[in-house]
């Protein structure tokens, strides 16, 4: 769990992520281009609510579609902060825990990002690192380092964003 050195330093945490929240409140979601709009939004609407409730709220999702990333950010406002996360087709599959990229390219899922379905990063993120080059400890230190500017998590205390 990549978030519990939010979490350990006092900071209440919820990451949402493609998988967890596709299995929940989007499992009723496809990938046509409207059920991928649709995904995102739902899923900017869900973190919206917790930094109401004051949580730092990291949310991992992959968009083919740069509007997309438009509608997180203006949903959340200054709020929102992005930070992309680059890394290479096959260090996504490696780490694919459902197995989503195996069944889209055996067919059973259409459009998929990468497979079936064009990707492009998103405009003017806050913050960019590749976990391809870079380990995921040194990962996490950046996003860590970027999230306590961002939000006055330091020395174990969180504040609202």
């Amino acid at each position: 769990m990549q978030e519990r050195p939010l979490f350990s330093g006092g900071a209440s945490v919820q990451v949402l992520d493609g998988e967890n929240v596709r299995a929940g409140p989007n499992s009723d979601l496809g990938f046509s281009a409207a059920d991928r709009a649709e995904n995102i939004r739902r899923l900017a609407e869900v973190a919206a609510l917790f930094v109401e409730s004051g949580y730092i709220v990291v949310t991992a999702f992959i968009s083919t579609i740069r509007r997309d990333f438009g509608i997180v950010r203006e949903t959340g406002g200054d709020r929102f902060h992005g930070i992309h996360v680059s890394a290479d087709l096959q260090s996504r599959e490696n780490r694919n825990t459902i197995d989503s990229y195996r069944r889209a390219r055996a067919g059973k899922l259409v459009k998929f990002t990468r497979i079936t379905a064009l990707y492009g990063p998103p405009d003017a993120p806050g913050l960019v690192f590749g976990t391809t080059a870079s380990s995921i400890d040194r990962c996490v230190a950046e996003m860590l380092s970027y999230v306590g500017g961002v939000t006055g998590h330091q020395e174990g205390r969180a504040q609202r964003l």
